[in-house]
């Protein structure tokens, strides 16, 4: 029996356990995919979530601003920085958090600060590509630090911010006719950022001269222990091994059908999946766990004959493994938390690279 990936709809029928059986059933995607889950609620809740929120909050401002400021000057870029900015109000008004009275920054030298400039030179310096890309990237890594110190649904939240901010890093790279970055690492600290005029990671933080975008696969997991995971964390990482498998499959046939123009792309994200399904099935190993093994073959829907047809099923694929990352991030703890929060990310940043689009809550849909 052909069956597939199936996992984002099953999550929210009855679980992640339901999730791995709903695969084996051949349960179609259309269907699974169907029904969206709804954003995580934001509890009144610990020092750190509020400490988090805040920092996000104040980040998105910072960003919305930047980013309205770039489109101004930058026009070859505009119509993307301006979507940018959209998604930082949708960050903001997912945090809760009011709207910034102006989208013209005032300038700022206050350490941590998203670097801006009110008038002048600076102005320039401030909404250059490069100054944009790496307050981006900082502030993606700043929120996937706070992802292992947050409660659940902040920690998913974080999640999908550090996502999006990525996918705009990655982004305004490729209109500047540059590669995606590497691996997103979490800051060093959690008020990081970088300086005015700051150029972008570069050297081993930079993406390969092929232009592949490091996954979560590439980083060392957390360290293993002899005890099993937690049922509901371990659960969930062998739901993301089983969509893992099924993105191994399908870009198969992904890379098979893809036009002259998108075989590179498709042959380098092929290598992440099976990278990623081998990094997940050694941590299941490592506490113990038994991995779901790979189906022999996975219903994919009618076999895709345009490169239009190519993309669409890669993100299908994409979308849905973020929504899988996104809930074994609400169900682990710590660096295992952030290594969920790393497969979410990267699910996004490939997804971006097919379609050129931003996505504000990645995982939702």
């Amino acid at each position: 029996m052909l069956t597939w990936l199936g996992l984002g709809g099953a999550l929210l029928a009855g679980g992640v356990a339901a999730a791995v059986a709903a695969g084996r059933r051949g349960v179609s995607v259309r269907d699974l995919f169907r029904q969206e889950p709804s954003q995580n609620a934001i509890p009144a809740a610990s020092v750190p979530d509020l400490m988090a929120r805040t920092r996000a909050a104040r980040a998105a401002t910072n960003l919305y601003q930047l980013d309205a400021l770039a489109a101004t000057l930058q026009p070859r870029a505009a119509s993307l920085l301006r979507r940018m900015a959209a998604d930082h109000l949708a960050h903001l008004r997912a945090l809760g958090a009011a709207p910034p009275a102006t989208a013209t920054p005032a300038a700022t030298t206050a350490p941590g600060a998203t670097p801006t400039a009110g008038t002048g030179p600076s102005r320039q310096v401030a909404a250059h590509p490069s100054s944009v890309i790496a307050a981006e990237w900082a502030a993606a890594r700043t929120a996937l630090t706070d992802v292992g110190t947050t409660g659940p649904g902040m920690a998913t939240l974080l999640a999908r911010l550090a996502a999006c901010r990525a996918v705009h890093a990655d982004l305004l790279r490729r209109r500047t006719g540059q590669a995606p970055l590497g691996l997103l690492q979490p800051a060093p600290a959690a008020t990081a950022a970088p300086t005015a005029g700051a150029a972008a990671p570069t050297g081993s933080a930079a993406a390969s001269a092929d232009g592949a975008i490091a996954t979560a696969g590439d980083a060392a997991a957390p360290a293993a222990t002899p005890s099993p995971l937690p049922s509901a964390a371990g659960q969930a990482f062998a739901a993301l091994l089983a969509g893992e498998h099924a993105a191994v499959f399908a870009y198969g046939v992904l890379t098979a059908r893809a036009t002259s123009s998108h075989q590179a792309l498709a042959r380098d994200l092929w290598a992440e999946h099976r990278q990623a399904r081998d990094t997940l099935a050694a941590l299941l190993v490592a506490h113990n766990e038994t991995p779901p093994a790979a189906d022999p073959a996975y219903d994919v829907g009618p076999m895709p004959t345009t490169q239009a047809q190519v993309t669409a099923l890669a993100v299908r694929v994409e979308k849905g493994l973020a929504t899988v990352a996104a809930v074994a991030v609400a169900q682990s703890e710590g660096d295992l938390r952030r290594l969920a929060a790393g497969y979410l990310v990267a699910a996004a940043r490939r997804s971006a690279g097919w379609t050129g689009s931003t996505d504000a809550l990645p995982g939702l849909r």
